[in-house]
C-alpha cells in the first residue's frame, strides 16, 4: 500500500460569480490551500476583508452564492497491476469531481465520506484533478421549487434560504448567534491510496463487558478487488486476535472479538469521577494499519418510569452520572481556523469547569477527530445530535438515501469513541412542527414526514450500525412516541427551558419547573471589552451602534438584556460596565437554574446550558468567548458544577442551604454558613459537620427571612473548599457600600502572575480582566471580603509591566458608581 497526499496549493477559479466589490469576475484565478475553503483562501490573501470585523460579513456573502472550481496536477508512477482509491471527507458541498477531464463522481452532502475507485481514470506521469463547486444556495432554491409541499425552516438575519434542503452544516446559513458564511471547500486530507488486493475502508472497536472480563468487538470493512483471503488482526492492551477472512469482490464486513481480561485494563471514567485511561487498538489488514484510542467502560441511558415520570439518566460503569455541562456549536465558522490546539484548549476549559458532558448540537457538523480525541482524553461525555436542527426536512427518497449514506459513514467513524454516550435524532425538529404556518395548517402531513425520517428511517439505521448506544428521537423529547411539549412539560425525558429568555420571565421562573434532564436553557451576555475591540473601534462602543448591532444576531437580544437590567440591577454607568454587567446577569441567571435543579438530584440528573462557545466574536449565550477567554459564567460554572458544592437559594421568605455530592464516594466536611452585613460583619455563623452520600443532596438549613433586613445582608456557605454567596434581595435593592478594593501587588511567578487584592468592605461579582492577554485566572467572579491572591495562568510570553497595564478589576458597585481598579 502506498499513500499519495494531494494536499497543498490548488488553483482556484471563479466560474459563475455574483456581484461584488473586489473585482472578482468569471475567470478570476487565485491559489487555495487544501484542506481549506474558498472563503479562507480569499480572506488570507486579503482579496476580501475579514468577515468577523465590523460589518464585513455582508461583503463576503457573495462567495457562497457563487460557483468555483479548484484544481491541481500531480505526478503518478502508475502501476497497472494496482488499484487506486481516492479518500475524501468534508467535501462542502455541491460539487462534481473530474480526473483527467473525465467525470468521476458528484457530491451534495458535506457529512459523507467517500472512497472512490479512480483506477481507470489515472495515467502514468502527469494527472489532473478538479472539483467543480456549485453554490449550495442555488441547489436549495431549486429543490424548494420542486417539492410537492413546502419544507419550512427557521430564518435568521442575513441568512441563506432553504438551508434544510442541502446536507451541510445548517448554521453556515446563519443563526441567532452566527453569521452567514456558506463555506465551499474540502476540509480533510485528500489521499490517494495505491492498493494490491484489498483496501481497509474503516474499522470500529467497541468494548463489551462479559463475565470473564471484556470482549473488544471489532468490525473491519475491507474492500476487496477480487475474491481472495486476508489476515485481519486486532491487538489492544497486550491481547490480540487474528482471523483469516474469505473476501469476495466488493465491500466485506469482517467481525470478530478480542478477549481482554479485567487485569489488563483500567476503567475509563467521566471527568471528576476517575481517570481517563485510553488504550491503543491496532488493526492490520494486508499492508494497512489503523489505530484507535479507546477506553474500557460500560454505558447505559436509562429511560425508566421513576418518581412519577420517565427519567433520563446516563449510567457509566454501573454508576449514575449527574451530567454537568453545556451545548457545543462548531469551533469556528472558518474551517481553516479549526486546529487541534484550539480543540484541546477549549475542552481543557470544559474539564477545568468541572463539566462532564457536552451536547454536540444538531445544527453544526460531525466534528473533527481532534474534538473527539480531546473529549476522550479529558473525560467529557458527548450527547450527540444528528445534524438536523430547527426545521422540517423532506421525507423524499433522494433525501432519505443521502441521510442513510451519511449516517452509515459517520456512525462507523465514531461508534468506537469512548466519549459518546447517546445518539439523538435532531435538535428541536419535533417542536418545529408547531412553529410554521404551513405545518400548523396540515399537521398530519408533517408528522408523517417526521416519523418517516426519524422513526422509520434513522432509528433502524442507528440500531443496525451502533446497537451499543441509545437512540433518543429528538431534543427535547419526553421519550419514543411521546410528542409532549417539552419546552413546558418537565416530568419526562429531556427539556429545553427557554421561558426565562424568550418569554422574558424573571430568573425565579427557573424554580417553576422540575426537569428530569434539562439539555438547553440559556441567557445572553455581551462579549468582554477586549473581544469587542477585535471587531470594533472605540467609535462603535455603544451596544446600539451599527457594528455592535451586527454582532448581535438575536432580534430581541439587546432589549431583553436591558429589560432584565432594569429588574435586577442598577443602570450601568458606561459601555465597559454594560458589557461587564451583562456577564454578571448571565451568570446570575444560569446559577439560579443550576443551583435549584441540582438540589433535585437524583430526580433531575443533568443540566446542559446553552451554550459553551462561539463561532465568531458576537453577543451570545456562550460562557467562553470566541477568543477562548472565559466569561463570568464559566468561572461561576467551575464552582456550581463542583463535585461537592453548597447550594443556596430562596423561595418566598425561606432561605434553603443544601449540599450536593455527585461523586462516587461520600464527602465529609464542615459546612460553614454565615450571614454578613455590607460592612463585612458576621451577624450569624453556623458550623455543622456533614457527610453527604454519593449522588445525593443533604438538607442543611432552612432560615426564615421574614424578620431579617434582606437589603443589608448576604449569605455565604462553604463546603469542601467551594464557596457560594447569595444576596438576599435583587442586586439593585441591596444597600451595598463602596468596597474600597485595591490591587496590593502583582508578582511574576512560575506559569503566570499572582495578583493580590483586598477590600475594606464586601465587594460582589468581582471580575479580574487581563484584557487580551491569553490565559485565565485560577478563580474569578467572586465575592471579596478582605484579602485574596488570585493566580493568572499565562499562555503567552508577557512581561510583568504589560500584564499589569492590561489588568483591570470590576465589581457590582463600580458598575454604577465611581470605583473599581483599573491598573492600566
Amino acid at each position: 500500500m502506498r499513500k499519495i497526499s494531494l494536499n497543498g496549493q490548488w488553483n482556484l477559479v471563479a466560474t459563475t460569480v455574483e456581484q461584488n466589490n473586489y473585482g472578482i469576475v468569471n475567470g478570476s484565478s487565485f491559489t487555495m490551500p487544501v484542506p481549506g475553503s474558498v472563503q479562507d483562501a480569499l480572506i488570507d490573501q486579503a482579496i476580501v476583508p475579514d468577515p468577523y470585523y465590523g460589518c464585513n460579513e455582508l461583503e463576503t456573502i457573495f462567495i457562497g452564492k457563487s460557483d468555483w472550481n479548484i484544481s491541481r496536477s500531480f505526478s503518478l508512477d502508475y502501476d497497472p497491476s494496482k488499484h487506486y482509491i481516492l479518500h475524501l471527507e468534508k467535501v462542502d458541498t455541491v460539487a462534481s469531481l473530474f480526473v483527467n477531464d473525465c467525470f468521476v463522481s458528484s457530491f451534495d452532502n458535506e457529512h459523507r465520506i467517500f472512497d472512490l475507485d479512480v483506477t481507470s481514470f489515472l495515467v502514468s506521469g502527469e494527472n489532473s484533478i478538479e472539483f467543480r463547486f456549485r453554490s449550495s444556495e442555488k441547489l436549495a432554491i431549486e429543490r424548494a421549487a420542486s417539492l410537492d409541499h413546502p419544507s419550512p425552516c427557521s430564518r435568521y438575519k442575513y441568512d441563506s434560504p432553504h438551508r434544510n434542503l442541502v446536507r451541510k452544516a445548517q448554521c453556515n446559513a446563519a443563526w441567532d448567534w452566527g453569521l452567514c458564511l456558506q463555506t465551499i471547500g474540502i476540509y480533510e486530507d485528500i489521499v490517494l491510496y495505491e492498493c494490491s488486493d484489498v483496501y481497509l475502508k474503516s474499522f470500529s472497536a467497541i468494548p463489551k463487558k462479559v463475565a470473564s472480563g471484556w470482549e473488544l468487538c471489532v468490525c473491519a470493512r475491507v474492500l476487496a478487488f477480487r475474491s481472495c483471503s486476508a489476515s485481519v488482526c486486532a491487538s489492544v492492551a497486550g491481547c490480540s486476535m487474528s482471523v483469516d477472512a474469505s473476501l469476495v469482490s466488493g465491500e466485506n464486513p469482517v467481525a470478530f472479538s478480542v478477549a481482554v481480561p479485567d487485569s489488563s485494563v483500567e476503567l475509563w471514567w467521566p471527568n471528576g469521577l476517575g481517570e481517563q485511561k485510553l488504550y491503543d487498538v491496532l488493526l492490520c489488514v494486508d499492508s494497512f494499519e489503523k489505530h484507535r484510542n479507546i477506553g474500557f467502560r460500560t454505558i447505559e441511558v436509562k429511560n425508566k418510569s421513576t418518581m412519577g415520570g420517565k427519567e433520563l439518566t446516563v449510567c457509566v460503569n454501573g454508576f449514575d452520572v449527574f451530567c454537568k455541562g453545556a451545548n457545543w456549536i462548531p469551533l469556528d465558522a472558518r474551517p481553516a481556523l479549526q486546529s487541534a490546539e484550539r480543540f484541546d484548549s477549549i475542552i481543557a476549559s470544559v474539564a477545568a469547569a468541572n463539566m462532564n458532558m457536552l451536547r454536540v448540537w444538531g445544527g453544526g457538523w460531525y466534528e473533527k477527530e481532534e474534538f473527539y480525541d480531546a473529549c476522550d482524553r479529558y473525560g467529557i461525555l458527548i450527547w450527540h445530535d444528528l445534524m438536523f436542527s430547527c426545521s422540517t426536512y423532506p421525507a423524499e427518497p433522494w433525501f432519505l438515501q443521502s441521510v442513510e449514506a451519511e449516517l452509515r459513514n459517520q456512525v462507523r467513524r465514531l461508534s468506537s469513541r469512548t466519549c459518546i454516550a447517546l445518539w439523538c435524532g435532531n435538535n428541536e425538529c419535533l417542536g418545529a412542527l408547531g412553529w410554521y404556518e404551513e405545518t400548523r395548517a396540515n399537521l398530519p402531513l408533517y408528522i408523517k414526514d417526521y416519523e418517516k425520517l426519524y422513526v422509520n428511517w434513522i432509528d433502524h439505521i442507528l440500531v443496525e450500525e451502533d446497537p451499543s448506544r441509545m437512540y433518543w428521537p429528538s431534543s427535547p423529547c419526553a421519550g419514543p412516541g411521546d410528542y409532549s411539549d417539552n419546552w413546558h412539560s418537565d416530568g419526562n425525558g429531556d427539556m429545553h427551558y427557554w421561558t426565562v429568555w424568550h418569554e422574558r420571565k424573571d430568573f425565579e421562573a427557573y424554580h417553576d419547573v422540575r426537569p428530569r434532564f434539562c439539555s438547553e436553557f440559556g441567557y445572553q451576555s455581551f462579549p468582554s471589552l477586549s473581544e469587542v475591540s477585535s471587531f470594533a473601534v472605540p467609535e462603535d462602543y455603544d451596544i446600539h451602534s451599527a457594528v455592535m448591532d451586527h454582532h448581535q444576531r438575536n432580534d430581541e437580544g439587546n432589549s431583553i438584556i436591558e429589560e432584565m437590567f432594569s429588574r435586577y440591577f442598577n443602570a450601568p454607568k458606561d459601555f465597559a460596565s454594560t458589557l461587564y454587567l451583562s456577564q454578571v446577569q448571565q451568570a446570575y441567571a444560569i446559577e439560579t437554574a443550576v443551583t435549584y435543579w441540582r438540589s433535585l438530584m437524583p430526580y433531575c440528573m443533568g443540566t446542559l446550558y446553552w451554550q459553551l462557545n462561539d463561532v465568531w466574536p458576537v453577543s451570545s449565550w456562550s460562557s467562553i468567548e470566541y477568543s477562548g477567554k472565559w466569561k463570568a459564567l464559566h468561572y461561576a460554572a467551575r464552582r456550581f458544577y463542583s463535585c461537592a458544592a453548597p447550594l443556596i437559594y430562596i423561595e418566598g421568605d425561606k432561605l434553603y442551604v443544601k449540599v450536593a455530592n455527585d461523586g462516587r464516594k461520600a464527602v465529609s466536611d464542615e459546612l460553614l454558613f454565615s450571614l454578613v452585613d455590607f460592612e463585612g460583619n458576621v451577624i450569624r455563623l453556623e458550623r455543622m459537620p456533614l457527610s453527604v452520600r454519593s449522588v445525593s443532596v443533604s438538607d442543611a438549613l432552612v432560615l426564615d427571612l421574614s424578620s431579617l433586613d434582606r437589603r443589608g445582608t448576604f449569605a455565604c456557605a462553604s463546603f469542601a473548599g467551594v464557596e457560594s454567596t447569595l444576596l438576599l434581595c435583587r442586586p439593585k435593592d441591596a444597600l451595598i457600600r463602596d468596597p474600597d478594593f485595591r490591587i496590593d501587588s502583582i508578582k511574576e511567578v512560575s506559569g503566570g502572575f499572582d495578583v493580590e487584592i483586598s477590600s475594606s468592605r464586601p465587594a460582589f461579582y468581582v471580575m479580574l480582566d487581563a484584557s487580551s492577554v491569553c490565559g485565565r485566572f485560577d478563580d474569578d467572579f467572586f465575592t471579596l471580603n478582605g484579602r485574596r491572591v488570585v493566580h493568572f495562568y499565562c499562555n503567552e510570553d508577557v512581561s510583568l509591566e504589560d500584564f499589569s497595564s492590561s489588568l483591570c478589576i470590576r465589581d457590582l458597585y463600580s458598575s454604577f458608581s465611581d470605583g473599581g481598579c483599573d491598573n492600566g
